[in-house]
């Protein structure tokens, strides 16, 4: 179950910041973050092999700090012959072309949830394969994994958003944006937050998880810690979750591939 945490103050250093995991069939081929859409060279994002889209995109395109986080949802899966991968929309988000609630178009694609937030704030659309709606993500803690939105200040939607929810809301909140510090440094409290919080991977509460499906070692296989701020935007990554020195910043520009960190 992917999660989506998302802390909004506009009165802050760094008003937006995110963290994002990603759970997956860890056998499923995929390559880090990095300019790797040539029509779409200011997007920068972690890139999946099988069906050429991503989980999620930054992009400083414009001088406009911006990321968008793909989630799947329950729902009506697309019968569409000409079916599209939803990891197309983060994409298409970055530059004001994902489908419109209303369109035709989302019939192409699997139920999903996707956020968008840039300094203006947030947003979610979701689509279950038969209607399509909105939610704007004010100030606040927020939470969204794979079955829906929760807050900290409403309904939480699973155990780990129970457990994680109060703990985000009372550490101090980090100013990573144009930091030159490492990942750890830079998020501060966050990061231990986003190492798991030393709960066994196979806990109900777990942000990183491990265990077997049908078969196949399924788990977190990466982990994104994006702030957004008017000094930019600064994105840390980690594809070994829960090792403390096996996150590196990656280099948001397009020209420039990922570089590593202390």
């Amino acid at each position: 179950m992917c999660t989506c945490v998302i802390s909004i103050d506009p009165t802050a250093r760094d008003p937006v910041l995110i963290l994002f995991t990603r759970d997956e069939f860890l056998d499923r081929s995929w390559i880090g973050p990095g300019p790797h859409w040539a029509p779409r060279p200011y997007a920068i994002g972690g890139q999946d092999c099988e069906a050429g889209g991503t989980w999620v995109a930054i992009t400083q395109k414009e001088g406009c700090p911006r990321a968008a986080m793909l989630l799947n949802a329950p729902g009506r899966p697309c019968g569409e012959p000409d079916r599209r991968s939803r990891g197309e929309l983060p994409l298409l988000a970055l530059s004001d072309e994902a489908p419109e609630p209303d369109s035709d178009e989302l019939r192409a694609f699997d139920p999903f949830h996707l956020i968008v937030a840039d300094m203006a704030g947030a947003q979610m659309m979701s689509w279950d394969g038969l209607r399509a709606s909105t939610q704007p993500l004010g100030p606040g803690l927020h939470f969204a994994t794979n079955y829906g939105l929760g807050s900290a200040e409403g309904e939480w939607v699973a155990p780990r958003v129970a457990h994680f929810g109060p703990r985000f809301q009372t550490q101090p909140r980090p100013a990573p944006a144009g930091a030159v510090t490492g990942t750890a440094q830079a998020w501060d409290g966050w990061f231990d937050l986003a190492n798991g919080d030393l709960l066994e991977p196979t806990d109900s509460r777990a942000l990183v998880v491990r265990q077997a499906r049908s078969g196949r070692p399924w788990g977190t296989s990466s982990v994104s810690l994006i702030a957004l701020g008017p000094n930019g935007l600064r994105y840390d990554f980690t594809t070994c979750p829960g090792g403390k020195h096996a996150w590196y910043q990656v280099r948001t520009n397009a020209e420039a591939s990922a570089s590593r960190a202390v």
